[in-house]
């Protein structure tokens, strides 16, 4: 896989998607880096930025961080932005699960590999070498994370991946 900068990112999303209102899906753990990485793209694609964070719902008792989601608002919002903006970058964890229960397709995915200094994947997780032989977090959210990486794999399938070393 090549990693790319984010204007070479924005390049190839605008050379591959000719039609206005794409949805771009930038994925990734938390801390990753996904929120700089999208408002750059947004800013690179004269597009907008929607981060699914927003539409939580903090007063649901559910078992996943989809389940949490006003998924009804988010979805009428990027119809509405989509037909403003040739580009909208949704960004946010779990987004295929995301976009799979609205019934969306994001035109390209970006994944965000964020890195520890002498190269080890964020969390102390090497994705690529280990399917989860980790103790299993007892907080929902980072087990929720872990699942969702463990069953969609998101960084194998991403059309585009964007590595972050920390500095």
């Amino acid at each position: 896989m090549v990693y790319l900068t984010p204007k070479t990112i924005a390049d190839e999303i605008r050379a591959k998607n000719a039609c206005a209102g794409t949805i771009i899906g930038v994925d990734g753990f938390m801390g990753s880096g996904k929120t700089t990485l999208s408002f750059e793209l947004a800013e690179l694609l004269a597009g907008i930025r929607v981060g699914i964070d927003c539409y939580v719902d903090t007063g649901v008792d559910a078992t996943t961080y989809v389940e949490k989601l006003r998924l009804i608002n988010l979805a009428r919002d990027l119809t509405k932005l989509c037909a403003v903006f040739p580009f909208v970058i949704l960004e946010g964890i779990c987004l295929r699960n995301v976009l799979e229960r609205m019934q969306l397709e994001a035109g390209d995915m970006v994944y965000v590999k964020r890195l520890s200094k002498v190269g080890i994947w964020h969390d102390g997780l090497d994705l690529e070498e280990c399917k989860f032989a980790v103790e299993v977090p007892t907080d929902w959210l980072r087990k929720n994370e872990l699942t969702y990486h463990a069953s969609c794999y998101p960084h194998e399938s991403a059309d585009f991946i964007y590595q972050r070393v920390e500095a």
